[in-house]
């Protein structure tokens, strides 16, 4: 309703005004709208509120507000026991910093710049693209080094054919970040809409394919193990193989040929079996048959085999070609 203008005539007495009744009904009306939009004791208990309003300032609401439409808050909410969200909305926003019931992941949406993080199943690094090139959504990418008291990551695509790498990896790109720019990584969760038919790599990928990192295409994945001692690292399982497919990605940094890496002495009580390669790192090897050594040591470098067999005695076997 538009606001009621009692009339007053052009001068005092004049005969031109609204009379005492009508004046009445106009004040009456008029405070029964305000009374019905903004007085705290109608705005209680469970009452719908819609329409426009007025902005309000130190008002006191108790019970529940049920509101269709948008409310714009300028400052903050204090004292709030809880906020139910409607699990079946009919409208969706795409507007960065919204909160949205998901109803097929049974959670909330965070609508990010570009991104989209289902609260509770996902998380996400905010990381900055110093690669030189653009990073495509759904990339590998390992961390390179920080920017100070920014706060940023700087990655660049993960570099799968060095084995100790896997300590670097930060997970997959989530969005095509630009160089650069900043984007979000994520370390557990869905990466949506990309193609995971294994095309793009020359292979061919379906429903649960567990995904590596590849050790032959840089910011590369494969569903083909890799060999040792190329890098083995399994970092996601393929949801939907789909030209608008999903990846699972699930980061654990693990390595499948390291996982053990001695870098000092150690004693192994019981037997050790390795399926795979064992690789030594000495390049140190006994100038001479009494060089310091404890007995059972194996060193080796391109001529000999080197075995301690008696504490500061050595034996050694020369290596040949066939």
């Amino acid at each position: 309703m538009a606001k009621q203008d009692i009339i007053i005539g052009t001068t005092v007495n004049d005969g031109t005004g609204d009379n005492l009744r009508v004046g009445a009904i106009k004040i009456n009306a008029n405070f029964g709208e305000l009374y019905t939009k903004h007085d705290e004791t109608l705005v209680s208990g469970s009452d719908q509120v819609s329409g426009s309003f007025v902005n309000l300032s130190g008002d006191t609401m108790t019970g529940d507000l049920i509101i269709s439409g948008t409310l714009d808050i300028t400052e903050g909410i204090s004292t709030v026991d809880y906020i139910t969200f409607d699990t079946t909305p009919e409208t969706t926003s795409a507007a960065q910093g919204t909160l949205i019931w998901n109803t097929n992941e049974t959670t909330l949406d965070l609508i990010q710049n570009g991104t989209v993080l289902q609260l509770g199943q996902e998380q996400q690094y905010n990381a900055r693209n110093t690669s030189g090139q653009t990073i495509a959504d759904g990339t590998p990418v390992m961390a390179v080094g920080t920017e100070g008291n920014s706060g940023r990551i700087l990655v660049d695509l993960m570099d799968g054919t060095v084995q100790h790498n896997d300590k670097y990896f930060l997970g997959i790109a989530t969005e095509e970040i630009l160089d650069g720019a900043d984007g979000k990584i994520t370390t557990i969760g869905k990466v949506r809409g990309l193609d995971t038919t294994g095309t793009p790599y020359g292979e061919t990928w379906v429903d649960a394919d567990i995904i590596y990192v590849s050790s032959t295409v840089l910011g590369g994945l494969t569903n083909v193990e890799p060999i040792s001692p190329a890098m083995a690292m399994p970092v996601a399982f393929v949801i939907k193989a789909h030209l608008n497919g999903t990846l699972q990605v699930r980061v654990n940094n693990l390595n499948k040929h390291e996982f053990v890496h001695i870098h000092s002495d150690s004693t192994i009580s019981g037997s050790l079996t390795i399926s795979g390669s064992l690789i030594v790192e000495n390049p140190t090897v006994p100038t001479s048959i009494s060089g310091s050594g404890t007995q059972g040591e194996i060193r080796t470098d391109s001529d000999y085999i080197y075995v301690c067999t008696a504490t500061n005695e050595w034996k050694r076997s020369p290596l040949t070609t066939w």
